[in-house]
């Protein structure tokens, strides 16, 4: 399966695929890039409950198969869990709501989470270098907000 069919199977971009999904995967180990393009590894399988190929590779290591839709395990669910809207409603002052970006790009703000402690902090984008190492996965969300108002109007009650 190609970059382009798995993306629309997904909803995706093709970009993000391969910027986003395929670093993660390849760093947690679920995904090798082999000559004959990404292939799922042992512990891909596993993760997924489902069997591992046992056919040894030319150099006597595990043998890597592609993993396609039809292998997936029939008893997980086809549709993604329902969710209450209601659960995504808070309130929300406007003066919070940015009319425009920060002068300086690296000036916006950065809620930081110290997984070892729990606790939260309040930064600037431009401490991300320092708080970033060896090892961390950075995620790039490449979506963009179009400049569009829409008004809305409808019977009170």
């Amino acid at each position: 399966m190609g970059v382009n069919t798995l993306a629309a199977a997904i909803s995706e971009e093709p970009d993000a695929i391969e910027d986003i999904y395929e670093p993660y995967l390849l760093q947690h180990g679920f995904l090798d890039r082999t000559p004959r393009g990404r292939t799922a590894t042992r512990r891909a399988y596993e993760h997924l409950g489902l069997p591992v190929p046992d056919s040894p590779a030319a150099d006597g290591s595990q043998k890597k198969t592609v993993l396609s839709a039809g292998d997936m395990p029939t008893d997980r669910a086809a549709d993604p869990p329902q969710y209450e809207i209601g659960a995504y409603d808070y309130p929300l002052p406007s003066e919070l709501i940015a009319q425009e970006p920060p002068a300086r790009r690296d000036a916006s703000r950065l809620l930081v989470l110290d997984r070892a402690t729990g606790t939260l902090s309040h930064r600037e984008f431009a401490d991300l270098p320092e708080l970033l190492r060896p090892g961390d996965l950075l995620v790039a969300n490449r979506s963009r907000v179009f400049p569009r108002a829409c008004s809305a109007g409808g019977r009170a009650g």
